[in-house]
């Protein structure tokens, strides 16, 4: 059923999903308005962001620019000359997720905007996901979102690298 209604629900700017009524007898067709965008201020990846560009930039300063834990304690802001590691990991992992989004948006999917995970080692990051909601069309557009975010990654680690190879 879900199968041969939803690509008119699609159409008509919903998300059909199949689901089970409380007594547990009947299937019913439930659908959802699909969302057009971010609604308001997305608090949870902006924090998330956050915490992930600090604990990249204290991975980098310990771990990449042998800054000594006694001086981070002294001075938390010696970690700011982490930058250019904080920037080049987020940058290649922002546009990476950032491709998926994008082409999940130019598709018409309902997906969330990246969501950056903050952690300590080995880069200060484990990486970022999206969320996708809802079916996707068809396979011709999973295998466009799918194959966006390496493009997209492999597009901006090019750049990284030949600013890196410049550089002293």
């Amino acid at each position: 059923l879900i199968e041969e209604v939803w690509p008119a629900f699609r159409e008509a700017g919903y998300d059909a999903r199949l689901a089970t009524t409380r007594s547990g007898r009947e299937d019913v067709v439930v659908a959802e308005p699909i969302a057009n965008g971010p609604e308001g201020i997305p608090w949870k990846n902006l924090g998330l962001f956050v915490a992930t560009v600090l604990s990249t930039l204290f991975v980098g300063s310990v771990a990449w620019y042998y800054v000594p834990l006694e001086q981070l304690q002294r001075n938390p802001l010696t970690m700011l000359q982490a930058w250019p590691f904080t920037a080049a990991v987020l940058g290649v992992l922002s546009a990476h997720e950032l491709g998926h989004y994008l082409l999940g948006r130019y598709h018409g999917v309902d997906v969330s905007l990246p969501y950056l995970l903050p952690f300590v080692v080995p880069f200060g990051t484990l990486g970022a996901i999206i969320r996708m909601r809802g079916q996707m069309p068809d396979r011709r557009t999973l295998f466009d979102i799918g194959v966006a975010g390496p493009l997209a990654g492999l597009a901006a680690t090019v750049v990284v690298t030949v600013i890196g190879l410049s550089l002293d």
